[in-house]
């Protein structure tokens, strides 16, 4: 694609090219995304017979081809006689503005509001499908909202930006009060901010805050999100403090499923609770986890009992961690026991966790340790 910015910009140089007038400044001629390719030239054959050209040296040198049936000429204020002539010689179809490029409403005059609020919602709706999916498009209810999602950790959320919301706020930071346009954003933050005392300390953040609601807050928050807790552990540990997953006894409801016992036991209903906490087969994995570190827990919920403890901030974050991954590693397992009814032995689910462990351990923590600490790291094989 290089190559074709040269050859352009060489035919640029030709007496006969002429700039399309408001790309001109920016002697701008093309805008390119993957195999999407957008030229432009001032309506008239001679700049179009250049452009075509310059592109038809670049498909001979690298076999790559225009189709004309799917590519569109666009004019604004072309006479009729000239846009027949420009099509004849490109065999272009003559497309009607406003089309989309990239999701983007490309008119031939300024962008309104309503030609962007398309836009925030489907990088909203991008953002949302790559959570729960990993791609663009995803076809199922959610574990969470994305209001819940927004919210801050603290609050029990993942602390991302809600495109949509976050647009509003930046709105009235930039909205003059006598503008009669935006008198509308005015209106929806003014209420707020009224209320709260803040009119003449305006800012996105605080507009955004308000905007999106607050929650309280949660008292895991901090152990979920440890610095040493792997991310895709602690995003685990996040939906099960949510008790977001979709366990079998809320699918056995919805009539999802046949039974709802235990995948891992088959000795209880399948819950939140039985899985991470009473299931015998995650009691084990987790006993061998704790002993490993010279822990031990009453049944409950393990990471408040941490918080609780009289140990270093370093202890806690190494045994939080350790916790957490075993709240991974046990629903990994379950998944593998409902869907190829395959059970990993707990002492190998066990050492599975410390190798975990001692590689997140040596590259997250590279600030000095105090020798007490160091202490209690070389007896649990952690040094």
């Amino acid at each position: 694609m290089e190559y074709l910015s040269r050859i352009l910009a060489c035919a640029t140089e030709k007496m006969q090219f002429n700039y399309h007038p408001l790309c001109k400044q920016m002697m701008l001629t093309h805008l390119m995304f993957a195999d999407d390719l957008l030229m432009f030239c001032k309506g008239n054959a001679h700049s179009m017979v250049l452009l075509l050209r310059a592109f038809s040296a670049f498909s001979n040198a690298s076999g790559l081809k225009m189709n004309p049936q799917k590519s569109c000429a666009y004019f604004n204020g072309v006479q009729s006689g000239l846009k027949q002539e420009i099509l004849s010689i490109s065999g272009f179809l003559e497309g009607t503005l406003p089309f989309k490029y990239l999701g983007v409403p490309i008119t031939a005059g300024r962008l309104k509001i309503k030609d962007c609020a398309s836009v925030i919602k489907r990088v909203d709706a991008i953002c949302r499908n790559f959570l729960w999916e990993g791609g663009v498009e995803y076809n199922k209810a959610p574990l969470l909202s994305w209001q819940k999602v927004c919210s801050p950790k603290k609050e029990g959320g993942l602390g991302l930006k809600w495109s949509e919301t976050w647009n509003i706020a930046t709105v009235g930071k930039l909205a003059c009060w006598h503008w009669r346009k935006v008198c509308q954003v005015r209106d929806i933050v003014k209420q707020g901010f009224l209320n709260d005392g803040n009119v003449g300390s305006y800012t996105v953040k605080g507009c955004y805050n308000w905007l999106r609601g607050r929650n309280d807050e949660v008292t895991w928050y901090k152990s979920v999100w440890c610095t040493l807790a792997a991310p895709k552990h602690a995003f685990i540990a996040w939906l099960v403090s949510q008790q977001a997953l979709r366990m079998k006894d809320r699918l056995y409801v919805y009539k999802v499923v046949d039974d709802n016992l235990c995948c891992l036991c088959a000795m209880a209903i399948e819950s939140h609770t039985h899985v991470f906490q009473d299931c015998p087969y995650t009691l084990q994995v987790m006993n061998l986890v704790t002993t490993s570190l010279g822990a031990s827990f009453s049944s409950g919920n393990v990471l408040q009992q941490i918080k609780r403890r009289r140990w270093s901030s370093l202890r806690k974050k190494v045994t939080s961690a350790a916790i957490i991954a075993v709240w991974y590693y046990v629903w990994i397992q379950r998944n593998e026991a409902w869907v190829h009814h395959r059970l990993v032995c707990p002492s190998l689910v066990a050492r599975q966790i410390a190798t975990s462990l001692h590689n997140r351990f040596h590259t997250c923590c590279n600030k000095p340790i105090p020798s007490r600490d160091r202490l209690w790291l070389s007896k649990v094989r952690l040094m």
